[in-house]
């Protein structure tokens, strides 16, 4: 899928009998090469060879991490579920690896896409891997403000830990990814005779060097594919939704902050033997995080089977422990209004919305975020992403329909000339 190495992401899905369908959108030193709308990918794939129902990418665009929505999540979104112009279209799953920048907000496109699996990365259990010719990273980091306490080398023995450089959220407009984590740490595959460096950053497998080692969120993607073939060989009804569901659903906590592993890492066993799931779903398409008076809260609260009932929730902060009901129903609701709730009766601050949907002894939850204020209070901004030298020249407020400045790049200079 990059650099060459297609045939070692190939190689690594837990699903044996699965067929595979390669493609190639990134040329040997990994610049890419594939179409201007790289959702077209999913369709060719789709078109080239119908029923294919999983779609995995190991790849991301560097240069938009951090960034918001943009038309490369758009892309991928629009063939999430209807990967052909055909309104008889089968239904596709797409997973994308989280990207590999070890920091907050560094999540990439397409992986910010809202529709797809985005996939963070653990650590492996391969305790005897340095014996067998895996080379420890030499970019290891040390310990950060940020993150006081990466985890001890050698790190092949603990598979409850987020590995460091696992790209992070929130997104910038404030939803979860990763969705889940999965082993992407010291993972051996097959290797590709194309291979520019001879064995890589992380070495070959001894004695043979037939296999090869490598690290990343690139290798935690594969795994998650595996598992979902596995799940529609069990049971070829599930829909792109409700697999994304269950793997949330039977994830197991490793004790992070959704910022660091979205709602855990994968459980194999769990998900393949999962009913199929409810649906819960925040529709935030035309979402704007930043609110004040009433707020339309819109969304997906169904069961395929016995649907009981949903509950919408608030709490304080990113990570809340306590809930306060904004509303329930007995009543499914598909893509339309769950509310329209009076932001003014809480305080200006960050909230967390859950909404979780129930049948018999199953429950399915989605979450995302907003920031309550009031219509004098910052609303929109600004942002400054690269370095340079900036002058104001107007008032952002009059001119601009902004109320401040977001910079999110080191060694920027603004000016501000009197506005």
């Amino acid at each position: 899928t990059y650099a060459g190495y297609g045939p070692y992401y190939a190689g690594m899905g837990l699903a044996y009998d699965a067929e595979i369908y390669v493609q190639k959108a990134l040329d040997d030193i990994g610049n890419y090469i594939g179409p201007l709308d790289n959702g077209q990918l999913i369709t060719d794939a789709f078109d080239n060879r119908p029923g294919l129902t999983i779609h995995t990418n190991s790849w991301g665009d560097l240069s938009s991490a951090g960034l918001g929505y943009n038309d490369q999540d758009k892309q991928f979104d629009r063939r999430t579920r209807k990967p052909s112009a055909s309104p008889t279209a089968d239904q596709m799953l797409i997973i994308v690896a989280a990207g590999n920048e070890n920091s907050l907000n560094s999540i990439q496109s397409p992986a910010k896409a809202k529709n797809v699996i985005t996939v963070g990365s653990t650590i492996n259990y391969m305790p005897d891997a340095g014996s067998l010719g895996y080379i420890e990273d030499a970019d290891y980091p040390s310990p950060t403000p940020e993150y006081p306490d990466p985890p001890p080398q050698p790190l092949l023995n603990n598979p409850t830990r987020i590995s460091y450089y696992s790209s992070r959220g929130w997104t910038s407009d404030n939803r979860i990814k990763p969705d889940i984590v999965a082993p992407g740490e010291a993972s051996l595959s097959t290797r590709s005779p194309s291979e520019i460096v001879v064995g890589g950053k992380y070495g070959l497998y001894q004695p043979d060097n037939r296999y090869e080692w490598r690290s990343g969120t690139s290798m935690a993607a594969p795994h998650v594919a595996g598992l979902a073939a596995l799940m529609i060989q069990k049971n070829s009804s599930y829909t792109p939704d409700e697999i994304k569901m269950a793997l949330r659903n039977t994830a197991i906590d490793l004790g992070y902050n959704h910022i660091d592993q979205g709602y855990g890492r994968i459980n194999a066993a769990a998900a393949v033997q999962s009913e199929i799931p409810c649906i819960a779903e925040f529709n935030t398409y035309n979402w704007s995080y930043v609110v004040s008076g009433n707020v339309t809260i819109r969304g997906t609260a169904t069961c395929r089977n016995n649907f009981q009932n949903w509950t919408l929730e608030y709490g304080s902060g990113y990570e809340p422990t306590n809930w306060t009901l904004i509303n329930s129903s007995n009543t499914s609701v598909n893509d339309a209004d769950l509310t329209n709730w009076d932001s003014n009766a809480i305080e200006n601050g960050i909230y967390t919305l859950r909404l979780k949907v129930s049948n018999a002894g199953h429950t399915s939850e989605d979450r995302t975020f907003l920031i309550v204020t009031d219509p004098n209070t910052i609303i929109s901004c600004i942002t400054i992403n690269s370095p340079g030298n900036y002058n104001l020249t107007q008032n952002i407020n009059d001119a601009l329909d902004a109320k401040c400045i977001n910079i999110k790049s080191d060694n920027v200079t603004l000016d501000c000339q009197g506005y």
